[in-house]
């Protein structure tokens, strides 16, 4: 089932490109640039978690906390940097979102595994996942979109790396035998619907004012 499970984690990514573009003319640019900055921000991130966690492993949680902190701080900083300083002229939330897509789409190719064997329902689950890292990037350019564009609003940089930190430290829970993978899938659900929900919310009551 190995030919399912590339299919669904490479496919999946690809015709959700297709549909944003063909829906909102979005320009390649943001993707790309999305894609690119997501290596280089993962590659600063690495380092800084070598240097800063190199002696949490005996301690799990504060390893898992701050783990998920750097997460938060270098790619929600950094999203907001590239956004707003490297792609001046292509931050529109149509731009912002592509940017999104692209940081997902990377981020994916990159984290994938490599299986010899994989059941269907195992390829499913990758594209759940393919989707869910989608979505969840995606609703966080949308509120680094809004910290851009609007006054005041700084205080959705911050919540941008603390959902991005929780959206890392659910996972623990699991690996911690605190509740079982079908709990971890449900919360996570619900979880990244609430932070979607949000960023909508947040957008569409800056961009009525």
């Amino acid at each position: 089932m190995i030919f399912v499970y590339y299919a669904v984690s490479y496919f999946i990514p690809v015709v959700l490109w297709i549909v944003w573009k063909r829906k909102t003319s979005a320009s390649t640019f943001p993707l790309i640039m999305g894609m690119l900055s997501y290596m280089f921000i993962s590659l600063m991130r690495g380092i800084a978690r070598v240097l800063i966690t190199n002696g949490l492993r005996d301690d799990p949680w504060t390893f898992y906390i701050v783990s998920a902190l750097l997460t938060g701080v270098f790619e929600e900083v950094g999203r907001y940097l590239v956004l707003n300083y490297a792609v001046m002229g292509n931050n529109s939330l149509t731009d912002c979102i592509s940017y999104g897509i692209g940081h997902g789409v990377i981020e994916i190719i990159l984290t994938n595994r490599t299986y010899e064997n994989i059941s269907i329902a195992e390829s499913l689950l990758d594209g759940y996942e393919c989707v869910r890292l989608i979505l969840f990037s995606a609703a966080m350019s949308a509120l680094i979109y809004v910290v851009i564009h609007y006054s005041d609003t700084k205080k959705f940089l911050a919540a941008a790396v603390i959902f991005h930190a929780v959206i890392d430290i659910i996972p623990a829970f699991y690996l911690q035998d605190q509740m079982t993978i079908g709990e971890l899938m449900i919360i996570d659900q619900i979880y990244i619907l609430a932070v979607c929900y949000f960023a909508y919310w947040v957008c569409r009551c800056y961009r009525e004012e």
